[in-house]
């Protein structure tokens, strides 16, 4: 597949999804979808495209997998205290990568354990 193809199958699981996430209070920004909660928590869920490499990249199983052509649904929450706490002022505008609790969405239910459910696993998109 081409580059062109692998972002038509993130934009059309995107649209897919915006209504249900903007149903539940979502805002959407990138491949992102955030919401702050009344406790001044922001939970996120992103979608991640796999890069490309340079060519001549070695790949090696189990350590340096070739992640071109997958999506990758990473979810997280942001707690202003903890930014505080360590130091830092909250921020207006969150992340996934600042966010305090990060997962990735995984096949089977179990969050943090198991196989990552990426795009590859996600048979009819």
């Amino acid at each position: 597949m081409s580059s062109n193809e692998y972002k038509d199958i993130a934009d059309r699981l995107e649209s897919q999804l915006a209504p249900l996430m903007s149903e539940h209070g979502f805002q959407k920004r990138g491949r992102s979808f955030y919401r702050v909660t009344s406790d001044g928590l922001t939970q996120i869920v992103h979608l991640q495209m796999g890069s490309f490499d340079p060519p001549g990249t070695t790949y090696i199983p189990g350590l340096r997998e070739n992640r071109y052509g997958s999506l990758t649904v990473n979810l997280g929450v942001y707690i202003p205290e903890v930014s505080q706490y360590h130091g830092g002022s909250p921020k207006k505008t969150v992340q996934e990568y600042n966010c305090s609790i990060q997962t990735r969405a995984t096949s089977g239910g179990n969050y943090g354990q198991g196989r990552a459910c990426t795009r590859k696993s996600l048979v009819g998109f």
